[in-house]
């Protein structure tokens, strides 16, 4: 199982309740530096909602916005999708941040977990700047970053966490980074 959405992580979820080992390190570091009393998550680029739905879990009030039909669909069968974990459909540009934002404070969020979403939105024009001021203004004030994995050979301009990190630090400042590709940080006042 190398890619993370795999449909074999639903089932092996459905089958023993276990959630994917591919989640664990961003979920411990979402733990260790905040609680459901922080208010609301976003799991930003859910694909199919495993890590959205352990987050419920967890107590965490969670919303879900993934660009991904198929993902959805796949996630919404398996039922990580649900009343208690909702999904958007939404495939985010630069048009739709305030949007975006709008739905972010009707909502309560107030934490973001990004895992390996930076990149695919930096494609689509929706660059980490751009991203970090619409999440601040929304007032969220913690964001768990995951960049891809490292590899010497990556192409693209955010081609690790370092990359995403200092594409953000116009209004978010890096507290702890957790191994080579994930970090946590806070908006600054």
């Amino acid at each position: 199982m190398s890619r993370f959405d795999s449909a074999e992580h639903l089932y092996d979820w459905q089958r023993s309740g276990r959630f994917p080992r591919i989640h664990d390190d961003i979920y411990n570091l979402v733990r260790s530096e905040v609680s459901p009393s922080d208010g609301a998550v976003l799991d930003l680029g859910s694909s199919t909602g495993l890590l959205a739905r352990r987050l419920h879990k967890a107590r965490f009030v969670v919303h879900a916005v993934e660009a991904d039909a198929n993902s959805i669909d796949a996630g919404r069968t398996a039922g990580t999708y649900g009343p208690s974990v909702p999904v958007r459909h939404w495939m985010l540009t630069p048009s739709q941040m305030p949007e975006f934002g709008e739905f972010l404070r009707a909502s309560g969020v107030t934490i973001v977990a990004a895992r390996r979403v930076l990149p695919e939105l930096d494609d689509a024009g929706v660059k980490p700047a751009m991203l970090g001021e619409t999440l601040t203004k929304a007032g969220v004030r913690h964001l768990f970053v995951e960049g891809r994995a490292p590899r010497q050979d990556a192409k693209h301009r955010l081609r690790s966490v370092i990359d995403e990190v200092a594409n953000l630090e116009r209004c978010w400042k890096a507290v702890t980074f957790d191994g080579k590709h994930r970090v946590y940080l806070t908006a600054k006042e």
